[in-house]
């Protein structure tokens, strides 16, 4: 078990207001072991103040199931950082004039941790605010700003062409973490999650200070299509999501990353052919929390909408979401049939080539992370390491597939 404290000044407060994040790393946390409250003792040579927090540790910052489940062969082990805050009012003080324990007890009330440091604050979050055509941009990060007001401009100028009509003002928070973002939501995203929509606001993470225009063009879609379905509640997530992907990718070539038919190809090649057609005709059907829905949502849908807004165009498919047609309903009645729709699918994933090859360099990519990222790993080793990895992936998908192999052959 790994245990981090990071300590950082909250600037949406005029007052001194600090969050004291606790960071667990490792191995999943088991329900009888699992930390239950967490004790602050701050104290400076005038005064002690004590806080007490009842804490699940269920937020996760970080998360990899280490799955390598490829051609037969399988293996598993799980990754993650857990994280629980308390935000303190100093008011006139600063926290740096004290020193603080935190304690960490099981619901036996048994020690799991005991911890005594120097306060120092390790980063400042929320610093820049700024509006631009009718958008309200906060940032955690100074840097961050003059990066991001540009590129999303540019995104939501060509987004207003396609839909021919405006998408609404928006708040806009960009953070260079998840846990910063928790200041805000009180909730975390899916472990992963670069960018997420929630009401009319769009959140970013910026984790290495790099912000796509194709994360960027995806929420927007959210917001857009938010708008357009208000009240209703049947929407066909999966729809939503193909539609908000298949847009984006005019930025996702942009960016040099596999087009949407690769993706679907891909995506073929991992499930088989017999096992999409079954997916395809259950549809509806398809449980979110299953081993196949990312891969069915994310990989294989989008590019099933972009046949479809090639047949009917995004209006008529827009209307269709509208009525609240599954994405089922919606190939049904626009390839007069699912067999007529399958052929063509089939035909036109069998021009891609590479795929086999793309499919060997992903698995032996996740068997170096089972290999690297051990179960008692501290929070930072596990950062570094995500990085190298997550530049690997990228590489993979510019399909860069000579760089991958030199990176590979380096751990």
């Amino acid at each position: 078990m790994g245990i981090n404290i990071k300590i950082r000044k909250d600037n949406l407060y005029k007052e001194h207001v600090y969050i004291i994040g606790v960071y667990i790393s490792g191995n999943k946390l088991e329900n009888d072991l699992s930390p239950y409250s967490l004790e602050f003792i701050l104290k400076n040579n005038v005064n002690v103040y004590k806080f007490k927090k009842k804490t699940l540790f269920n937020k996760v910052v970080d998360a990899d199931v280490l799955k390598y489940s490829y051609k037969g062969r399988c293996c598993l082990k799980n990754i993650n950082t857990y994280y629980e805050n308390i935000k303190l009012n100093l008011k006139k003080h600063t926290i740096e004039d004290f020193a603080i324990e935190i304690k960490c007890r099981d619901r036996k009330e048994k020690s799991i941790f005991q911890i005594q440091t120097k306060c120092i604050v390790n980063e400042e979050s929320w610093v820049q605010k700024r509006k631009e055509n009718g958008d309200f941009f906060i940032c955690s990060d100074k840097q961050l700003l003059c990066r991001v007001v540009p590129t999303y401009t540019i995104v939501k100028k060509r987004l207003d062409g396609i839909f021919q009509r405006k998408i609404p003002s928006i708040k806009v928070y960009i953070s260079s973490s998840y846990d910063i973002m928790y200041d805000i939501l009180n909730k975390l995203p899916a472990p992963g999650a670069d960018a997420f929509a929630n009401d009319n606001c769009i959140f970013i993470i910026s984790e290495f200070g790099k912000i796509k225009k194709s994360k960027i063009c995806h929420e927007l879609c959210h917001i857009f299509i938010n708008n357009q379905i208000k009240g209703k509640s049947l929407i066909d997530i999966k729809l939503v999501e193909g539609v908000c992907e298949c847009i984006s990718e005019q930025f996702i070539l942009e960016e040099g990353t596999i087009s949407l038919r690769k993706k679907c190809a891909i995506a073929f090649d991992v499930l088989n052919i017999n096992t999409c057609n079954i997916l395809l005709k259950e549809l509806d059907n398809i449980k979110k929390n299953s081993d196949t829905y990312s891969l069915v949502t994310y990989n294989i849908v989008p590019y099933i909408v972009k046949m479809i807004i090639n047949q009917i165009g995004l209006d008529g498919l827009l209307n269709r979401i509208r009525k609240n047609k599954t994405l089922k309903e919606v190939i049904t009645n626009t390839f007069n049939g699912f067999e007529k729709f399958w052929t063509i699918l089939q035909e036109s994933l069998m021009e891609e080539i590479n795929v086999r090859e793309y499919n060997e360099l992903y698995a032996q990519i996740i068997m170096k992370q089972y290999e690297n990222i051990m179960e008692d790993i501290s929070q930072d080793a596990y950062s570094k390491l995500k990085i190298k990895f997550k530049n690997i992936y990228e590489l993979l998908n510019k399909e860069e597939y000579i760089l991958v192999k030199k990176e590979l052959t380096e751990f």
